[in-house]
């Protein structure tokens, strides 16, 4: 999959959101080819998306976007495109240093939400956030997708490629 996505390849599992309240596995199904049609710029026209001011006639409700919203990161980090792709510009983006922190601001009512990556194409599953999820009893209400480009050079003395220095999966952290 690294070599693919480094090829530009979009790698995009079929996760069901739940957030639009599906009420078959036919709707679960559907959903997923909507955000395939998403990734590939079609129309998919009858796709329930994600909408900070839904229409009650459809039969659920989601919290309006967060005034204040924590990511975890640095300011600029992919996290933070996630959080102003689906919040948009007008939230204040809350950064912090681990996911824990995220979800502590959150229970803490120091924000009224918060954008964690779930599904990272390099590194899969971001177990530590499903485990958060759980333990603090959050639900998710919306998503997005961001395309990560990572990079790699190597400084002037390793250009042998016989060294080379890495951080822990950085893209691990950096999926929404």
């Amino acid at each position: 999959m690294v070599a693919l996505t480094e090829m530009g390849a979009i790698i995009a599992p079929p996760i069901p959101g739940f957030y639009h309240q599906p009420q078959s596995v036919l709707e679960l199904v559907d959903h997923s080819v909507d955000r395939v049609l998403d990734l590939l710029g079609l129309p998919a026209q009858d796709a329930r998306r994600w909408d900070p001011a839904p229409d009650p006639s459809q039969g659920f409700e989601m919290k309006k976007p967060a005034l204040r919203a924590a990511f975890q990161g640095e300011p600029g980090a992919f996290s933070q495109e996630a959080l102003e792709k689906l919040l948009g510009k007008r939230a204040e983006a809350v950064p912090c240093q681990r996911f824990e922190d995220v979800f502590l601001m959150l229970k803490e009512k120091r924000v009224s939400g918060a954008v964690i990556p779930i599904e990272n194409t390099l590194a899969g599953s971001v177990h530590e956030n499903y485990d958060h999820l759980l333990h603090f009893d959050f639900q998710i209400c919306g998503e997005t997708n961001v395309r990560i480009i990572t990079t790699s050079s190597p400084r002037p003395a390793c250009a042998s490629g016989t060294c080379a220095r890495s951080t822990p999966t950085p893209s691990r952290s950096t999926s929404a």
